[in-house]
């Protein structure tokens, strides 16, 4: 009695697991208005017909969401996220253990409409999310003509001192990048390279997520520079010139150009650029210095004078992006720039024996 039990229990087990499925659910969530990857979006997945919860899941950076575990049956999806009004998903079907595509479903913002109410302004030139917050490079108009070191400068959580070094928030332990890709230059060098007209927006990611290279602990300056929309070519050049006629003697004089080529085609698109800039500081120094002597006289050595110093910038950049299919593009890039600085001290020393006060 006891064998027979045991042959039916080891025919019921194989039977009972291979019965159990895990079905799936994938799809994206996106702005209806501008497409925007919808980060952080919660999907929520009800049992048909009647509309018992059985589990949710958030979307990642990219939008993506995937719902597992789930038995044989139909199943609807409501997907909501703050400020937009919440969207129900047409019914999945699960059949056994396979991926359902439910495609990209579409969220609108949460507008109430208002009578007899009229606003007019500039556009914000800020957008705030989660992770990230991004500026629009067009709406800081004092910057055009210089470089991306002139557009940070405008924003509140960088801090560049009179050398050109760059801090966010403080810190130098942070990354930038160049369209979603890491650079490997100091990030002075690369953002005092890259001209103010050719930058459409600026990220400034503080909270990196798994997308990111893992080294930005202190955040992310992501550069997004202006591409092609249409077939042609196009041409963007500037001229940047500065200083300050009240003060000559002490004020930066400023100068420097640049240029970029962009050609797109239906496959493929090319560009090339180069620029230039220079910095010259105008300072000077008064310094004193007293050494004792062996009879308790003091040799004193007082300098006065002019130490002006020069940050030059040079780059030249060319690349092309060739679509290989509807999903896939194969892109090359060529980079080469330069940076040098320098200084001088034009002191004149008034060298004499005195006292401890100079004297």
């Amino acid at each position: 009695m006891l064998l027979r039990f045991f042959i039916v229990l080891l025919l019921f087990v194989p039977a009972l697991l291979f019965s159990q499925t895990d079905g799936r659910i994938s799809g994206k969530v996106l702005d209806s208005e501008t497409s925007d990857l919808l980060s952080y979006a919660q999907v929520a997945v009800y049992s048909l017909p009647d509309s018992v919860f059985e589990t949710g899941v958030i979307t990642d950076d990219k939008g993506e969401y995937l719902v597992s575990g789930l038995k044989p049956g139909d199943y609807g999806l409501v997907i909501t996220f703050l400020g937009y009004l919440p969207a129900y998903h047409e019914p999945v079907k699960i059949t056994g253990n396979e991926t359902t595509e439910a495609g990209i479903t579409r969220l609108s913002l949460n507008v109430t409409a208002l009578e007899e109410v009229r606003i007019t302004g500039q556009a914000s030139t800020t957008s705030r999310k989660i992770e990230k917050q991004v500026y629009n490079a067009d709406q800081f108009v004092t910057a055009k003509g210089g470089t991306a070191i002139d557009i940070l400068q405008l924003i509140p959580s960088i801090q560049i001192s009179p050398d050109g070094a760059v801090s966010l928030r403080g810190t130098s332990g942070f990354l930038v990048y160049l369209n979603g890709k890491p650079t490997q230059m100091d990030a002075s060098v690369v953002l005092a390279q890259i001209p103010a007209n050719s930058i459409e927006k600026i990220e400034i990611i503080t909270v990196p997520t798994a997308r990111y290279d893992a080294q930005g602990k202190g955040g992310i300056i992501n550069v997004l520079t202006k591409q092609g929309k249409l077939s042609g070519t196009s041409f963007i050049g500037g001229l940047m010139g500065g200083g300050s006629p009240a003060n000559p003697e002490f004020d930066p004089i400023r100068y420097g150009g640049n240029i970029l080529v962009n050609h797109v085609g239906k496959k493929f698109s090319i560009y090339g650029g180069a620029d230039y800039s220079r910095r010259n500081v105008r300072g000077s120094r008064e310094g004193k210095a007293r050494i004792l002597q062996e009879d308790d006289s003091y040799y004193w050595m007082v300098a006065d004078g002019p130490r002006p110093e020069w940050h030059i910038n040079w780059s030249a950049r060319a690349g092309a992006d060739i679509d290989i299919t509807s999903r896939d593009r194969l892109s090359f890039g060529f980079y080469h720039g330069k940076q040098v600085e320098g200084r001088t001290a034009e002191y004149l020393y008034d060298n004499y024996y005195g006292d401890i006060d100079g004297n």
